[in-house]
């Protein structure tokens, strides 16, 4: 299906939705990170041999993910100005990577560092995803188009629930899959690598809106 954009050009909906789909990756991701800890709680405790300290790490735990969003946010909109919004969700994908490889390495020290990691890079893409989606969107469909980083959100943190569904509820010493909260935890690196592929393979460009505040003309037609 194509429709004629304001200036003329035409756009493809299956593009526009595939380009969007792509961004919002990172939305999913910001939404999973929202909801994963919350299930495997006393798992981690458990494998972690919190003791009686329980509630000040889970504490902690839960409070470095928002925290390190606070400053991904600040520093995501820099980013998005400065980098271009594509290049920034890219450095984004890496250090959710970087932070999933942390992961693999369980200790109470490893789990706050890859939280503070993976809430850096929800607060970058809860701040870029929107944008990039918003100018990648001809303005006939921005609206129904833009809704899709919400619906992300909220499906990433239904996902996070429902494979927390495996984590045994009791006897967290004796059942060897009480370790599946690594998984868990290191799952999001997977999205973030296919969001990455999807960048280099087939989103080239940035945004014609950011290309075209710095005078990139033909790289704003290329990428409009």
């Amino acid at each position: 299906m194509k429709e004629n954009l304001l200036d003329g050009q035409e756009y493809e909906l299956k593009k526009v939705i595939g380009i969007s789909f792509t961004a919002s990756i990172g939305s999913f991701l910001f939404g999973y990170n929202i909801g994963v800890f919350n299930s495997m709680q006393p798992n981690v405790s458990a494998s972690l041999d919190w003791g009686g300290d329980e509630k000040l790490y889970i504490s902690i735990i839960s409070t470095l993910m928002p925290f390190g969003a606070l400053f991904g946010a600040i520093y995501g909109g820099q980013a998005a100005e400065k980098l271009g919004r594509r290049k920034s969700m890219i450095f984004s994908d890496i250090l959710v990577i970087i932070g999933s490889l942390i992961f693999i390495f369980p200790s109470t020290t490893t789990l706050g560092v890859g939280r503070f990691f993976t809430g850096f890079t929800s607060g970058m893409f809860s701040v870029i995803c929107p944008v990039y989606i918003s100018e990648f969107s001809p303005t006939k469909i921005s609206g129904k188009i833009g809704s899709l980083v919400q619906i992300m959100i909220n499906l990433g943190v239904l996902f996070a629930f429902a494979i927390a569904l495996l984590l045994p509820t009791e006897d967290f010493d004796k059942n060897s899959f009480n370790w599946w909260w690594l998984f868990m935890l290191s799952l999001q690196g997977l999205f973030a690598l296919l969001q990455l592929l999807l960048f280099f393979v087939w989103l080239r460009h940035e945004t014609p809106y950011w290309l075209l505040k710095f005078n990139k003309n033909e790289e704003a037609l290329k990428s409009l």
